[in-house]
């Protein structure tokens, strides 16, 4: 929190060894990449939602390529697959509370009245999926997560340790780099 009050969010996946093994890089990597082309994606005009489900995508890809994941990836985000290592919105709101709105009025912020929250599971984690408007300061955070529970009811039903990289900006005036990139 600043000395005006405003919050901020930032995760940094970081090995407890002190280096990635070979796996963990490659994770790291796919959730880098996602959180990289979600970043690019973040533009006035552009429905949160579809940030998301970009992100989606390019996480079921990597996984499918490490042979976590098989079949069509549109099918395999279709059918919520993916939602098996990534359960949560790929970003949020961030203003006088970290999940600015949480649980007091994220339908009415984060959500209009022709763009509803999808209550499917790894969907109605998304706090945000309206359009973004120039100065809109959020969050993109995707991640991979092992979570065996999960993993155990999801192959009892048959259906086919985390990694998170986030970074907290505002969504750029046409013509303007992003301020993260300015800073780096």
């Amino acid at each position: 929190e600043s000395a005006l009050h405003y919050s901020s969010d930032i995760t940094r996946t970081i090995p407890v060894s002190g280096k990635f093994s070979a796996r963990q890089k490659e994770i790291y990597t796919i959730v880098l990449n996602a959180e990289e082309k979600a970043i690019e994606a973040v533009k006035p005009g552009v429905e949160f939602r579809n940030v998301h489900n970009l992100a989606y995508k390019i996480l079921a890809s990597g996984l499918k390529d490490l042979g976590l994941m098989k079949g069509n990836i549109e099918e395999a985000v279709g059918a919520g697959a993916v939602t098996l290592f990534f359960q949560c919105g790929v970003g949020h709101m961030i203003g006088l509370d970290t999940h600015d709105m949480e649980d007091i009025g994220e339908d009415y912020v984060g959500y209009t009245d022709t763009i509803k929250r999808n209550p499917e599971f790894g969907w109605r984690s998304l706090r945000l999926g309206r359009e973004l408007e120039a100065g809109f300061v959020i969050t993109v955070e995707p991640g991979i997560y092992f979570i065996p529970e999960l993993i155990d009811r999801w192959k009892a039903e048959q259906k086919c340790v985390c990694c998170i990289v986030e970074c907290g900006d505002s969504v750029p005036r046409p013509g303007e780099v992003p301020l993260l990139y300015r800073a780096i």
